[in-house]
């Protein structure tokens, strides 16, 4: 589609967020952006930086150990990039 440039960013969901945070921070080197926190104080979400226009969003609170299957559906989601986002959705709702 045209406009559309990139993809923000991926948003994952986890069942042990120190082990997660440590993987992409300590290993693949991603930097710690932001935290942001519930009313209660937990953690609600970390803001990671891959890239200067990309970064994945890892939450907290997974039910299950490990991924679904490789033929399950889902993710939590993704986010375009867009030059202009009224062209953008213009073009979806053509």
């Amino acid at each position: 589609m045209h406009g559309i440039n990139g993809v923000g960013h991926v948003a994952i969901k986890v069942t042990d967020l120190d082990r997660s945070l440590d993987y992409y921070v300590n290993k693949l080197g991603f930097a710690e952006m932001l935290r942001l926190k519930k009313d209660d104080g937990s953690v609600w979400l970390v803001y990671l930086r891959i890239t200067d226009t990309q970064y994945l969003e890892v939450f907290p609170g997974a039910e299950n150990d490990r991924a679904p299957g490789w033929n399950a559906n889902g993710m939590n989601h993704m986010c375009l990039t867009v030059d202009d986002i009224d062209e953008v959705l213009a073009q979806v709702e053509a």
